[in-house]
């Protein structure tokens, strides 16, 4: 329901600009070419829905009152379709990458009917919604906390979801790296009913750190997190780095800031020059953690439903059986490992940390409901997930992600002949496409590069966090740098999701924050 929601909303955000023409016309071609295909859902005059929407606490941070202040209603489909049908749109199958800031989320679309879609959270874009009843997502968590969520057009069956999540693991979000809490630590038994403790954002005592106190009856809170980042670019005309995304992760579910668990997470989407080969590379570093009692740090490569005897490939081999259970340890020199989930997404994981160890099981699941604290639901699952540990110190990952693929073409797939990695450190993440040498950088802090970076993109020092997409030309490079802070608080401002700084976000204007970036040589713009 909540993903419905968020789709109506953002649809609307976006029909309402272009009506207004509040975005540039590239933006244009590109949210029109999404919409032709959404739009026969839209209902007239849905003013009742949307008004809901913008009643939601989760959805005050959209902005939704100048959203309902721009005459959404009179909007209709007959209209929208006459202007879409009308333009020469490109086609939804063109391989392209999409950022949208105020969710934190980047949409990586390769052109084969699926899509790949990373979502995290800053201090003022929310992690997932919170529930307000006890009947809505009670276990959820790491939703929105460096998810990698792989979706195909067919249907959430298709893309490897149950349709009522029957023994999902909602510790195990695919793409996340997160302690694997037990649903069932602190359950309790009363008048003969098995419950499960509430799974807030701080526990019952709230932090402990002294940065702020407080929070609603229920003691759901929305720490500020003031090292939390999140943000991506889309790729220069042309280039084969489509886009990049990063994230840098704080443990919203711990009762600490300090000593709880942090990673830096990054995801680069990549095309070869003539379209007809995608992929997305998945990097991880400095996974940190003190909080062993939380349970073993995983990144959870997929979890997907088993629904009769939908095989997995195992470096070439199907399996089918249940249960399955197979390791591997994670040392450089190691060979690769290739897999392919239930649904055809393949999977190359490049061994890096040799702490840490890569799991893939078949197995069926007993947890909690979503909706439900004393019921439980069991289903088949494929895991595929690199453990780190209970307290790692320093982790780190490397995967590529080929989605809708074969066993034969998986295996012809070998990461030196994509991309080189040139940075993986808590500054940035740089990876270089072998092809154009094209260039996606994630930045985290104010930092200088790399000596394999500086050669390939001449850049010395950025000046602040953000992400940069570079591309080599015959004479000079293209450049693209979005900085992903949404200028709506002072750095050294706190507030919690209670306080009277949170509940006016949504009305304060965006400011401009300059980004430098210092090259070698002598340069000169071109518009």
């Amino acid at each position: 329901h909540s993903a419905v929601t968020a789709g109506h909303l953002c649809a609307q955000a976006l029909i309402s600009d272009l009506a207004e023409d509040m975005v540039s016309e590239d933006q244009k071609l590109l949210s029109k070419a999404s919409l032709l295909h959404w739009s026969s859902t839209i209902e007239e005059q849905d003013e009742a829905f949307t008004t809901d929407c913008c009643r939601a606490r989760n959805f005050n941070y959209l902005g939704c009152v100048r959203l309902r202040e721009r005459s959404l209603y009179s909007l209709t489909k007959e209209k929208i379709a006459q202007d879409l049908s009308s333009r020469d749109l490109p086609s939804m199958y063109e391989p392209m990458a999409f950022h949208f800031p105020y969710a934190g989320m980047s949409v990586f679309r390769p052109g084969n009917g699926w899509v790949a879609v990373a979502k995290g959270y800053s201090r003022t874009v929310k992690n997932t919604f919170e529930y307000s009843w006890d009947s809505e997502n009670l276990h959820g968590a790491y939703q929105g906390a460096g998810t990698l969520m792989l979706l195909s057009e067919t249907g959430w069956m298709e893309s490897g979801f149950e349709t009522d999540y029957a023994g999902f693991d909602w510790y195990r979000m695919p793409g996340a790296t997160a302690p694997h809490r037990s649903p069932d630590a602190g359950a309790y038994v009363r008048n003969g009913k098995t419950l499960y403790p509430k799974r807030d954002y701080t526990g019952d005592g709230g932090f402990v750190n002294g940065l702020w106190e407080g929070g609603d009856s229920n003691g759901i809170q929305w720490p500020d997190h003031p090292d939390s980042y999140v943000g991506g670019v889309v790729g220069p005309k042309g280039s084969n780095v489509l886009g990049v995304w990063g994230f840098r992760m704080e443990d919203m579910v711990s009762n600490y800031l300090e000593g709880s668990l942090y990673a830096y997470k990054s995801n680069f989407f990549i095309t070869n020059a003539d379209g007809t080969e995608q992929t997305v590379i998945a990097l991880g570093s400095d996974i940190n953690s003190n909080e062993a009692d939380a349970g073993v740090v995983e990144t959870t490569l997929f979890q997907t439903y088993i629904q009769g005897t939908e095989p997995i490939n195992v470096n070439g081999d199907w399996h089918e059986t249940i249960p399955y259970n197979r390791s591997w340890a994670q040392k450089d020199g190691q060979p690769l490992v290739r897999l392919m989930d239930t649904v055809g997404n393949g999977y190359v994981v490049v061994p890096r940390d040799g702490n840490s160890t890569l799991s893939v099981t078949r197995q069926m699941q007993t947890n909690a409901k979503d909706n439900a604290y004393d019921d439980t639901s069991s289903g088949n699952y494929a895991v595929a997930s690199l453990l780190h540990g209970r307290a790692p110190n320093n982790g780190s990952y490397e995967y590529m992600i080929i989605l809708n693929t074969t066993a034969s073409a998986l295996a012809a797939v070998d990461p030196k002949d994509w991309y080189t990695v040139l940075s993986l450190d808590q500054s940035m993440h740089a990876v270089q496409e072998n092809e154009e040498q094209s260039v996606g950088i994630v930045v985290f802090r104010e930092s200088m590069t790399s000596e394999s970076l500086k050669a390939a993109t001449k850049i010395l020092k950025v000046g602040a966090a953000c992400n940069l997409v570079v591309r080599p030309l015959k004479q000079g490079f293209s450049i693209v740098v979005a900085n992903p802070d949404l200028g709506f608080i002072d750095p050294d401002e706190r507030f919690n999701a209670y306080s009277s700084t949170a509940r006016v976000l949504y009305r304060r204007e965006s400011r401009a924050r300059v980004t430098e970036v210092v090259m070698a040589g002598g340069w000169r713009g071109v518009p």
